[in-house]
């Protein structure tokens, strides 16, 4: 019957028959690889800024305010 159902029945069977440590395991590690990938962005991002300003002298790119304006 699994074979047939497609992978939606054995997707359900899985969840029906894995126990709550294991699921809890499954969430916490995509959590957890969500967080390292988001961090990860932002550090990237926040190193290229930094390059950027060093290249210029120490001068921004744009002042503070313009910087956090959206629609840019």
């Amino acid at each position: 019957m699994l074979a047939t159902g497609g992978v939606g029945a054995g997707v359900f069977a899985l969840l029906i028959t894995a126990s709550a440590d294991v699921m809890f395991g499954w969430v916490f590690g995509l959590a957890w690889l969500a967080l390292l990938i988001t961090v990860h962005r932002i550090v990237l991002k926040l190193e290229l800024r930094d390059r950027r300003i060093a290249e210029l002298g120490g001068i921004p790119d744009q002042a503070p305010e313009e910087a956090i304006e959206r629609g840019r």
